[in-house]
C-alpha cells in the first residue's frame, strides 16, 4: 500500500466515524488506489460506493469534501505529489 493509499484509507475510516458512511473494504478499494483525486471526486465515489445517487444531491455531498480538504489541506492530491512525511493536518 502506498503512503496515499493509506491515508485515503484513513479518510473513508474517518467518513466512517464522522457521517456514518462505512464502506466495506471491497467498496474502499478504488477509491483508495487512484493516483490522483479531487475533493469532490472523493465525495462522489464515496456516496456512489454507499449507493447514495446522484451524489451531488446527497447532504452528505458538502461535507465530505470539506473531510478531504481539511485532511489533505488542499481540493486535489496526486499520488507523485502526496509527501508521507508531511503529516495530513488532522493530527
Amino acid at each position: 500500500m502506498t503512503p496515499l493509499e493509506n491515508e485515503l484509507s484513513n479518510l473513508i475510516g474517518r467518513a466512517c466515524s464522522e457521517f456514518g458512511i462505512c464502506l466495506s473494504s471491497a467498496a474502499s478499494k478504488p477509491i483508495e488506489t487512484r493516483r490522483s483525486i479531487t475533493d469532490a471526486e472523493f465525495a462522489c465515489a464515496v456516496l456512489t460506493a454507499e449507493r447514495l445517487t446522484p451524489p451531488e444531491h446527497s447532504e452528505f455531498y458538502k461535507p465530505l469534501k470539506h473531510l478531504f480538504r481539511e485532511h489533505f489541506g488542499r481540493a486535489s492530491m496526486k499520488i507523485e505529489d502526496y509527501d508521507p512525511k508531511r503529516r495530513p493536518r488532522y493530527f
